[in-house]
């Protein structure tokens, strides 16, 4: 996975913001990754998570890349879009 990300500048107080793709409650989990500078004072909500082990994983399409995700982070990001 680390192939879709851009390395951070820690001296710039970077993050990586995700806009997700408007979408039904049903449609695939779609989005992009951008990278911001907090100085910048972007506009974000923040999501806390942690990764894990999944058995079941489920596709999420990041920037054209199939990513598999945990079947809760699947779950939040349908109800947050």
């Amino acid at each position: 996975m680390s192939g879709i990300y851009q390395r951070l500048d820690s001296g710039r107080h970077q993050l990586r913001r995700l806009s997700l793709s408007p979408g039904d409650l049903h449609d695939p989990i779609c989005g992009t990754l951008e990278t911001v500078s907090l100085g910048e004072h972007p506009k974000y909500e923040a999501l806390s998570y942690v990764w894990g082990v999944d058995i079941s994983p489920t596709p999420m399409v990041l920037d054209g890349t199939n990513v598999p995700i945990t079947q809760n982070l699947d779950s939040a990001l349908r109800h947050l879009r």
